[in-house]
């Protein structure tokens, strides 16, 4: 191995059996945040460390020290043998994800009596708001293309 890449701690072997389990490691520390309705920032701030070393964790390109290990099974309420990929136990989804309510059940009836897409329903606000929240930068993008000539009315200038 070269010496550049001892310094910096990576190795441009393909990955041997023994660190093939990062990859699981980090799906298992990713899909126990996502359970518990948590961002990367939040478990960090829970675990005094960064939003990036998470995102670290997450994409194997980093491990979490061993002192770290059963801190972080505890913040993601799971055992640390299961976040190891051994048997344990797994993350739960938290039991309000899964509580479907009478009031639930009564929409839904009545938009499949009415005869409502639902699935449309949520695509097309899911497109609103996404043209809400970038509708700035929308703007900026057609002033730039006006301004230098590259569409006019919808179409090109050359």
């Amino acid at each position: 191995m070269p010496r550049s890449d001892l310094i910096a701690g990576t190795s441009r072997r393909p990955p041997s059996r023994r660190t093939a389990g990062a990859t699981s490691l980090a799906t298992r520390i990713k899909l126990a945040r996502e359970q518990l309705g948590l961002s990367q920032r939040a478990l960090g701030a829970r675990l005094g460390i960064s939003a990036g070393a998470v995102g670290q964790w997450e994409t194997g390109k980093a491990k979490p020290s061993i002192s770290r290990l059963e801190t972080l099974s505890e913040t993601l309420a799971v055992s640390l043998d299961w976040l190891l990929g051994n048997a344990g136990q797994a993350p739960a989804p938290p039991p309000e994800a899964l509580a479907v309510t009478a009031a639930d059940m009564e929409v839904l009836d009545q938009a499949r009596e009415l005869g409502i897409d639902l699935k449309q329903v949520v695509a097309d606000a899911r497109r609103r708001r996404w043209l809400e929240e970038n509708r700035a930068a929308i703007a900026d993008a057609n002033a730039f293309l006006e301004r230098y000539g590259l569409w006019s009315d919808g179409r090109r200038l050359f």
